[in-house]
């Protein structure tokens, strides 16, 4: 599930986050540079924002998006990801002549 920070209320941020953990699902921010600051400056105050001491889990090279813990603060090495754009593509369509449906 994601959640645009820019609708979550300014006080609910170290709530939010403890709810999801109680339930079972840890809490990342996947930000630009820019949104980090913004996203600081936003939460300015909540627990979390400590989390951001701590390196982020990975980092896309090419546009610098990184991965921050949320959750628990990251003890590991960042990863930095890299992919070439124009190796990305997707599988053609099945042709669906080919498909036949029996019905008992």
């Amino acid at each position: 599930m994601t959640l645009e920070f820019a609708w979550l209320d300014r006080d609910w941020l170290d709530r939010a986050v403890a709810w999801l953990d109680q339930h079972g699902s840890a809490s990342y921010a996947l930000l630009s540079r820019d949104e980090v600051r913004a996203f600081k400056e936003r939460f300015a105050g909540a627990s979390i924002i400590s989390r951001f001491d701590a390196p982020p889990v990975f980092v896309y090279a090419e546009s610098g998006l990184a991965l921050y813990a949320l959750s628990a603060p990251f003890s590991g090495d960042t990863r930095l990801l890299t992919f070439d754009p124009h190796e990305l593509r997707s599988v053609p369509p099945v042709d669906l002549t080919l498909i036949s449906f029996r019905f008992r």
